[in-house]
């Protein structure tokens, strides 16, 4: 469980999870504070099962990339006879002014799917395994495989679509998947690495919440979306707000010595109570790496407050003075309330029914002597 991301919860969430991203952000992991992350920054999905004719898989980019090499998830059929190294396939990544090929070879980056089950003789050996099961047939139950590889080009190339080719018409050579590998991006740090698994760090988060002097005020939220996508926001000092805003309230310029200073730390972190103490020589929004979330509510120094929707999906808090504050945020929805005070009822109502039982059987009266005609 390596993914800190302080994600936008209910009371019942687990404050440290796993998140299953198909294609990594940067500027997504710096806002949800992602510290680590676990497989390949550097690995795009592009195609599933792609469509072969001809003897060529084509796949388009959908802008053009600069790409190192590609990765692919195969095996090969009708392929038990070849030797370790044998030319199966032909990578080309197709660029307007360059191209970069590289080979797809039998032992190495792909196998025969009888390599996996030791009855099938089979003349080279089997290349790193992807996925095993199991397949049913009138013989008897049989092992199969699909092997998975990084195929390195010789050099980057700006590439706007990628080409496998055949090499030989007599084997099959079948793809499940196929990505892009890009270059290594900044602010990522390998710290492990083992077969086809790697874990980074990520060096360029913002914390779990910081302090910004100056707010750009869009006019929705999907103005905000575009700006974030771009990366044309400094997030560090500044933030994307849609909701009408007093900007007065923010110095117009930001001191950036004085900004340097600024101070935000976590005094409380529970699953439906956040409190954080934050010293500033200088009005300021405090962003939180957090979801924003319906049901949570917000304080300054003991008093409510506005919780603003930030940067597209954070929470935001105005801290209109200098000096040293304290932000409390608690998890209480209107749902919560209604239900309190549902179940206060129905506690009442059963109370007096009961007294009102015990009342009744109370005041009835038995006969107290013999009964005269």
């Amino acid at each position: 469980r390596l993914v800190e991301a302080t994600a936008g919860r209910s009371p019942i969430d687990d404050p440290v999870r796993m998140l299953n991203v198909a294609r990594p952000d940067a500027t997504l992991f710096r806002l949800l504070n992602v510290r680590y992350l676990i497989g390949d920054v550097r690995e795009r999905r592009l195609a599933a099962w792609p469509t072969e004719q001809d003897g060529v898989f084509t796949m388009a980019l959908d802008k053009p990339t600069t790409i190192t090499g590609v990765s692919l998830v195969s095996l090969l059929n009708f392929a038990e006879d070849l030797s370790d190294g044998a030319v199966v396939g032909v990578v080309i990544a197709c660029g307007d002014e360059a191209t970069q090929t590289a080979v797809i070879r039998a032992g190495m980056e792909t196998s025969d799917w009888r390599v996996a089950d030791s009855r099938f003789p089979c003349r080279h050996k089997p290349a790193r395994k992807n996925m095993e099961w199991t397949v049913a047939t009138r013989a008897g139950d049989v092992q199969v495989a699909n092997y998975y590889a990084q195929v390195a080009f010789a050099k980057p190339v700006v590439a706007r679509a990628i080409e496998i080719r055949r090499a030989l018409p007599n084997t099959v050579l079948s793809i499940a998947t196929v990505g892009i590998i890009l270059p290594e991006p900044p602010g990522w740090e390998k710290v492990y690495e083992r077969d086809r698994y790697r874990v980074y760090r990520n060096h360029d988060c913002l914390g779990g919440a910081w302090l910004v002097h100056r707010v750009r005020e869009v006019g929705s939220e999907d103005e905000a979306l575009s700006l974030l996508a771009k990366d044309a926001v400094d997030l560090s000092h500044e933030a994307v707000v849609s909701k009408p805003f007093k900007l007065g309230v923010l110095p117009e310029t930001e001191d950036g010595a004085a900004a340097s200073h600024d101070e935000v730390a976590f005094v409380r972190y529970e699953a439906d109570k956040i409190e954080i103490r934050t010293t500033s020589s200088q009005p300021a929004m405090l962003c939180l790496a957090e979801v924003h979330y319906p049901g949570w509510r917000a304080e300054l120094d003991g008093q409510p407050t506005e919780l603003l929707r930030v940067n597209f999906l954070l929470r935001g808090v105005v801290i209109p003075a200098a000096g040293a504050h304290v932000v409390t945020l608690r998890f209480a929805p209107l749902s919560l309330a209604i239900g309190k005070v549902v179940s206060l009822v129905g506690v009442l109502v059963l109370v007096g029914l009961w007294i009102g039982s015990r009342t009744g059987r109370t005041g009835q009266t038995g006969p107290t002597g013999p009964t005269r005609l």
